[in-house]
């Protein structure tokens, strides 16, 4: 028993210590530069996020300006109505609203109605501009796309929103936008 005895002194000899330090250690305290410093930290780490994302939508606008000079050049005639009704994946609806903008004031007489989908749902944007805008609405437009994909739209004559499930419907409805157009024009 004499080992188990000195090793009992052993450890009481080593906790002892410790114990005895912790006590000297006293209560933590604070510094408010510390504070401070650490709220920069904090503050410096969001700042950049928010740079990031200024610059994000940046490029996205940029990418959308030069999908609708694109979609402008390929617009079809329909009666002397430019039409184009596109897919522009990665835009938001206010991007989409944006582009169908940009579109309108490229083109006199035009229909557009462009599309985007993000987690399984999909954004309609639809605008009508000049002399179109006395047989076709944006809202029915719009209206009669969604409905093609399971959801709803509508709006103004002159632009409307909707918005819809993302299926292989849409491809179709899109497909199918000149033809709606022609009959509207007569």
């Amino acid at each position: 028993m004499l080992l188990g005895n000195d090793l009992k002194g052993r450890l009481r000899g080593s906790v002892v210590p410790m114990h005895s330090e912790q006590k000297s250690l006293g209560p933590p305290s604070v510094d408010l530069d510390d504070i401070d410093q650490g709220q920069d930290f904090v503050v410096g780490c969001i700042e950049p996020d928010d740079v990031i994302e200024r610059e994000l939508e940046s490029l996205k606008a940029k990418a959308a300006s030069a999908a609708t000079q694109d979609l402008a050049g390929a617009a079809q005639d329909v009666h002397g109505v430019k039409v184009v009704a596109a897919r522009l994946d990665g835009l938001d609806a206010k991007a989409l609203r944006e582009a169908v903008d940009q579109i309108k004031q490229r083109l006199a007489d035009c229909v557009v109605l462009l599309a985007a989908s993000s987690s399984g749902k999909v954004s309609l944007i639809g605008g009508v501009h000049g002399a179109p805008l006395g047989k076709v609405k944006a809202g029915d437009l719009v209206a009669h796309v969604a409905q093609q994909i399971g959801g709803k739209g509508g709006g103004r004559p002159d632009m409307a929103q909707g918005g819809g499930e993302d299926t292989p419907a849409l491809a179709a409805a899109l497909a199918a936008v000149p033809t709606w157009v022609a009959q509207r024009l007569g």
